[in-house]
């Protein structure tokens, strides 16, 4: 996937004073990162993910996640990380988006497939 993903609260999560969705804080970021055993901090707050169930070393080909501004990015994505990402996603009660604003979601037919699907905005 040539795409950047983006795990950002949707709206209708909870909100601040000024009814914006709130921010995914660094603390929650690295709390969640902590208590996941596939997820490892390396350097300038890039964390790198090795399922549980791969042999080997995190390498310079590992998924990799960055956190800026309460938002979680990771380039070009494997299919399997953009399953963890939906998962870290639902973990932050926040949503899995890529850069074009399709949202990924459950396919209702088969729930271990995620499906983009495009929202677009009406015009008034």
């Amino acid at each position: 996937m040539k795409k950047t993903l983006l795990i950002t609260r949707k709206p209708g999560s909870p909100l601040q004073d000024g009814g914006e969705p709130v921010p995914i804080t660094k603390e929650e970021w690295l709390k969640l990162v902590e208590s996941d055993p596939e997820l490892k901090t390396l350097v300038l707050g890039i964390v790198a993910w090795k399922p549980s169930d791969v042999p080997g070393h995190i390498t310079l080909f590992s998924d990799k996640l960055k956190y800026s501004n309460g938002v979680v990015k990771s380039k070009s994505p494997s299919k399997p990380m953009i399953q963890k990402m939906y998962d870290i996603a639902q973990n932050l009660s926040a949503a899995l988006q890529d850069t074009d604003g399709a949202l990924y979601m459950k396919d209702p037919g088969d729930p271990t497939r995620l499906l983009a699907v495009t929202v677009r905005q009406s015009s008034k």
